[in-house]
């Protein structure tokens, strides 16, 4: 029986593995293919398993369709000799995309505690930190016991005089004490110089309201004031300034049926009426302070109180007229009958806003009638034009 082609192929290479082995040969097994003709390993079927070209390149097309394994074989770039992969041998691909986060596992357990490792060297003192607040006061402790006076030590030297302080206040003005003899008259020195003239002092307080004085004589009947009269042979003529100017000839005149019932802008106030003037006042002048009101049946200023008269007719305070009087009802000065008509209502007392040039119809506090004309006003003192009539 002749053997199998597969029995052949064992025989052969157990024979060639044999050869190889045999150590007296110690010899490689060479094969060579004829010029042009390749080594080529086949099976039983005839499938070619292995082949080597006579050019150097070599084929096993089993690796098409063999299973996977666990390893890639490379080989030497300078002999040619296969063996496992170095590492970093294969080219690395670009790194893929970060897939997503997987669940988070089970927490596992705490492992054993390790042995505390030697203590390192100190590091390098840290940066002060910022000052902490202030913690609240403790309780005072108890006082120590007082201890032992020490002995007195040498002086020191005198230190350097202080600055002289400040000087103190003045003091209180003491009593006066008692008049001393007259001496004798001393020789007249030289005159000094003058002073400078010193600041003026706060008004002081006003005092209380004296008791009313016993009533006057009974004054000459109507005509001006002494202060408006002109000298025997002469007549008032104008006011310049609130004095009187006097001529040989009155100019006070007045159309024919009518007469001088007054004076607007030193002007005369003329009426039909025959208004006998009693009093008159030009650029008289009240305060707030002192609180000195117009007395229109005297022409006087009287001290007052407060703002609130008791004793004049007309007072003034912050832009504001006091008395009892009413805004006259016609442009220029009134009559005396005009004012007669007003219903004052007595005692119509009240504040009246101070209007420049505005005629103001006046009940005197001695049932007279009269008016003033407001010429200007700061806002303690008004100044005033007045009439009062028979």
């Amino acid at each position: 029986m002749n053997p199998s082609p597969f029995k052949r192929m064992q025989i052969a290479v157990a024979t060639a593995l044999l050869l190889a082995t045999t150590a007296p040969l110690a010899a490689d097994v060479e094969v060579k293919s004829p010029p042009g003709g390749n080594f080529v390993v086949k099976d039983s079927a005839g499938a070619l398993r292995l082949q080597v070209q006579g050019s150097g390149p070599v084929t096993i097309p089993n690796l098409m369709t063999a299973p996977q394994m666990n390893r890639v074989t490379c080989f030497d770039s300078a002999t040619g000799a296969l063996g496992q992969c170095l590492p970093g041998a294969l080219p690395t691909g670009a790194t893929g995309a970060v897939g997503a986060a997987g669940p988070t596992g089970a927490t596992g357990a705490n492992g054993a505690t390790g042995v505390p490792g030697a203590t390192g060297p100190m590091g390098a003192t840290g940066v002060i930190g910022a000052t902490g607040a202030i913690g609240a006061t403790g309780v005072p402790g108890a006082a120590g016991p007082m201890g032992t006076t020490g002995t007195t030590g040498v002086s020191g030297p005198t230190g350097a005089a202080g600055a002289v302080g400040a000087a103190g206040p003045t003091g209180g003005t003491g009593a006066a004490g008692p008049t001393g003899a007259i001496g004798a008259t001393g020789a007249s020195g030289v005159p000094g110089a003058t002073g400078a003239t010193g600041a003026a002092g706060a008004t002081g307080a006003i005092g209380p309201i004296g008791p009313i004085g016993a009533t006057g004589p009974t004054g000459a009947t109507g005509g001006f004031v002494a202060t408006t009269q002109c000298a025997v042979g002469s007549f008032v003529t104008g006011f310049v300034a609130g004095a009187p100017v006097c001529g040989t000839m009155p100019n006070f005149q007045c159309a024919a049926g009518s007469f001088v019932t007054g004076f607007s802008a030193e002007q005369p106030a003329c009426s039909a009426l025959f208004d006998i003037i009693f009093l008159q006042g030009f650029g008289t002048q009240i305060t707030y302070f002192p609180n000195k009101s117009l007395d229109m049946d005297t022409a006087g200023l009287v001290n007052e109180t407060a703002f609130a008269m008791s004793q004049g007719d007309v007072g003034y305070e912050n832009f504001g007229l006091w008395g009892s009087l009413v805004p006259a009802p016609n442009a220029g000065a009134p009559n005396k009958a005009t004012c007669q008509a007003i219903p004052f209502n007595p005692p119509s007392f009240g504040a009246q806003a101070a209007i420049p040039l505005q005629f103001y119809c006046v009940k005197t506090n001695q049932g007279r009638y009269g008016y003033i004309q407001f010429i200007s006003g700061t806002f303690s003192t008004a100044t005033l034009n007045w009439t009062t009539w028979q």
